[in-house]
């Protein structure tokens, strides 16, 4: 490029973002972890004495970014990748709580903390991020990536998307952002997708139970 050679990578860092050359994130979410969980320790070494509300806002402060930095494009997808970052999660949610017993429950600590899963969360933010694209937040072709179905199915909302199949080459693609979210988003009440602008939107899905079965892990 511009008379100079470039060297080929298997990888490279751009923006924060670990982008591998076959499009898959293991060492992005390996990134993620390994960073969240350092800033974790720290503050159990430091801030154990520390009231409830003090170590919440901590975590959800200075960890839970790490775990969800870029996490719209950055799909685990595998399960593996998906334990990876819970595990940072479940590990706050004992250090929060207090509780490091062998028998309790870390899901039934989740739920005392009110936090989602990061999978939940990330269904949650990627249906955000399409209803801003929708409504011209973003400065994307929808078009290239999307078109609205024609025909639906009864007792679903009149806003169905479906990817454009020429895109669908690929598992990565598969299980990227855009047909992710679309299966997520044709499943949303209709009273849901009429919302037009961001913040009642965000809580409206906050309402709706969404269950992530759209997520496909493989086992490589």
């Amino acid at each position: 490029m511009m008379g100079e050679h470039l060297q080929e990578v298997t990888n490279h860092q751009y923006l924060g973002v670990h982008i591998e050359n076959n499009l898959k994130w293991h060492k992005q979410i390996k990134h993620a972890s390994t960073k969240a969980t350092k800033v974790l320790n720290f503050i159990r070494r430091n801030f154990y004495n520390c009231s409830k509300g003090v170590k919440e806002k901590l975590y959800l402060t200075l960890v839970r970014p790490h775990l969800e930095y870029a996490s719209i494009a950055c799909n685990p997808v595998t399960k593996e990748n998906t334990k990876l970052l819970e595990m940072v999660q479940r590990r706050a949610a004992r250090f929060v709580l207090g509780d490091y017993g062998r028998k309790s429950s870390v899901n039934n600590m989740l739920q005392t903390l009110n936090w989602n899963t990061l999978e939940q969360r990330r269904e949650k933010q990627r249906l955000c991020a399409f209803h801003k694209i929708i409504h011209g937040g973003f400065e994307l072709e929808l078009n290239r990536y999307t078109t609205k179905k024609v025909d639906r199915p009864r007792r679903t909302h009149n806003q169905q998307y479906q990817s454009n199949s020429n895109f669908i080459t690929t598992s990565q693609f598969a299980t990227s952002f855009f047909p992710l979210t679309i299966s997520s988003w044709n499943q949303l009440p209709q009273s849901t997708v009429d919302i037009k602008t961001t913040e009642p939107f965000k809580q409206a899905i906050s309402e709706v139970d969404q269950t992530s079965t759209t997520t496909t892990r493989s086992k490589h």
